[in-house]
């Protein structure tokens, strides 16, 4: 998956048909007030997405509403969901034979890039702030480059999404225009997606996480190594104790 949300026993509206029916049960019984039938509980995908695209709704109105973004991309609400994941890691049954989700580096098999975290996605903390570039274009061969000057050796996060154009249903691979994500950092140490060796050729949802950021200016990279249906428009934010330059 690329995210996860909770899908056991949430508890959410009841239909007010005179056919709705109580699912796994209405909420009288957690909540011992009949008024409480107004609400059931279920579990599985029927609850863990519509929690999802509540959060998104939610995301889209802080983009709008809070960073002045009038219609944000469906690329850049994906981008910052992501971003502000969290890690279940180890899982609810501890570490060694018994661990369900492996350690870092994100994503993995298991829960993606994380768990919905909406407090930490709109309003991060220890002075961090979120930096946007949404509807931005890159071609084959071309480079666009951002500077990011990290101000505190905290945690920084890059996330780069796109709309990826539609792939031939007999293609063996999926992916249609292929970009790349790299951070060079002030020391020119080059930091790659998914704590990899390398750039990415499967995905077109990119992220670094690196724990503790080199401060001064860093530079997040963002070329068109294979863009045959282009140019391709993208959205990239940044999670650091830092700013970007206004005359850059």
């Amino acid at each position: 998956p690329d995210i996860v949300a909770p899908g056991t026993d949430i508890i959410s509206c009841r239909s007010r048909g005179t056919l709705a029916g109580t699912l796994w049960g209405t909420g009288s019984a957690v909540l011992n007030n009949s008024a409480s039938n107004h609400y059931t509980f279920s579990g599985g995908t029927s609850m863990s997405t519509p929690l999802t695209a509540g959060a998104a709704g939610v995301a889209r109105q802080y983009l709008a509403g809070m960073q002045g973004m009038t219609n944000p991309s469906a690329a850049m609400l994906k981008a910052l969901l992501v971003n502000g994941a969290r890690s279940l890691t180890p899982g609810q049954y501890g570490t060694n034979e018994y661990r369900e989700i492996p350690a870092a580096p994100r994503p993995n098999n298991v829960e993606g890039w994380g768990h919905v975290d909406l407090d930490n996605t709109l309003f991060p903390q220890g002075g961090r702030t979120n930096l946007f570039w949404d509807r931005q274009m890159v071609s084959t061969g071309r480079t666009n480059r951002y500077p990011l000057v990290v101000t505190g050796a905290g945690a920084l996060n890059i996330t780069l999404a796109w709309s990826d154009y539609p792939a031939s249903l007999a293609a063996a691979q999926q992916l249609v225009n292929d970009l790349d994500l790299r951070l060079v950092t002030p020391s020119s140490s080059i930091v790659y997606p998914h704590g990899a060796s390398g750039p990415d050729r499967t995905n077109n949802l990119l992220g670094i996480d690196v724990a503790s950021a080199e401060t001064g200016t860093n530079w997040i990279e963002v070329s068109g190594y294979n863009v045959p249906e282009g140019p391709q428009k993208f959205a990239l934010m940044a999670k650091a104790e830092g700013w970007v330059p206004s005359l850059l």
